[in-house]
């Protein structure tokens, strides 16, 4: 497991560029500069508090591996109030945990605020790490739960405000979506032409998608057309209900079309069917009695 310190300090460097002035920069350097290595008991730190784990990924199976057999290259983070809480190394504690040892190298971040903290915890488990897009989309929204602006999570990523909407919108989405997205079979753009269209078969769209290697564009202009979408992405009506108004819309349908429109068609004229039902039993309640009136006149 090679080091990363070097790509640890130039970050750690740019993050205290934030700082306000009450917090010192020494404590955003990379833990071999202005902090010492420290070894802390195992059964000192509280691995159940989970406040700056930002990770989905719990495996340790293959760190586990590599720290049996080269050691712990890199010390975890901790914060200063006992029992320990992890700031960052949450995977590597579980691992040395599993191996039966019974004390890890660690970093002691002291005097920090819980601001600074969670800095530290979203710059090193997230930003520097290639995390999956699944991922990367919880710890964007856990960071705007806690406080950070869209703005400032855009910056530290270096992608665009817009990706992080699109990040944040991938965990509303399908698990088929989500999946297909995580595993870089399409990409979030993508999905996200999907995901407007909850009742079409998605796993065919994939597919067709994947084989003709479309753009997100090109798929979108797919869909629209299959499913007659005018420009403005609306579904073409074949009958609109709204209260106890029916209009009906000029539209043609014979044995080639698809059956997912056909199926579309019959259930909106039955929706219209009966509400025209009833409102001819409301029509002849309220005639009657007029009629009975003028035939006594």
């Amino acid at each position: 497991m090679p080091r990363r310190a070097p790509a640890r300090r130039t970050a750690n460097n740019a993050e205290a560029a934030e700082l306000t002035p009450s917090e010192s920069p020494v404590d955003f350097v990379d833990g071999l500069q202005g902090a010492a290595i420290e070894s802390i008991p195992v059964d000192e730190i509280d691995s159940s508090d989970e406040t700056f784990q930002y990770r989905l990924s719990t495996d340790t199976i293959g760190l586990r591996v590599a720290i049996a057999r080269e050691g712990q290259l890199e010390p975890i983070d901790l914060a200063d109030s006992k029992p320990y809480r992890i700031i960052d190394g949450f995977r590597r504690f579980r691992a040395i945990r599993e191996l039966g040892w019974t004390s890890v190298r660690a970093i002691v971040r002291r005097g920090l605020t819980s601001e600074a903290m969670h800095r530290i915890a979203f710059a090193q488990n997230v930003v520097r790490k290639n995390l999956r897009p699944l991922e990367k989309a919880n710890a964007i929204r856990l960071a705007k739960r806690r406080g950070c602006t869209a703005l400032l999570i855009a910056k530290q990523f270096g992608i665009s405000e817009k990706q992080i909407r699109r990040y944040d919108a991938l965990l509303e989405f399908p698990k088929l979506l989500q999946q297909v997205v995580d595993n870089g079979v399409l990409s979030m753009a993508h999905a996200t032409v999907l995901a407007r269209h909850g009742d079409i078969d998605v796993t065919d769209w994939v597919k067709q998608a994947q084989t003709g290697r479309w753009s997100a564009a090109e798929l979108s202009r797919a869909l629209r057309k299959t499913l007659k979408l005018g420009t403005g992405g609306k579904r073409r009506e074949f009958i609109r209900v709204q209260g106890n108004e029916v209009r009906g819309y000029s539209w043609r349908l014979d044995g080639r079309s698809d059956p997912n429109e056909l199926e579309t068609a019959i259930a909106a004229h039955k929706r219209a069917l009966d509400v025209l039902l009833k409102l001819r039993e409301t029509s002849s309640s309220e005639t009657n009695p007029r009629q009975t009136r003028r035939a006594a006149r």
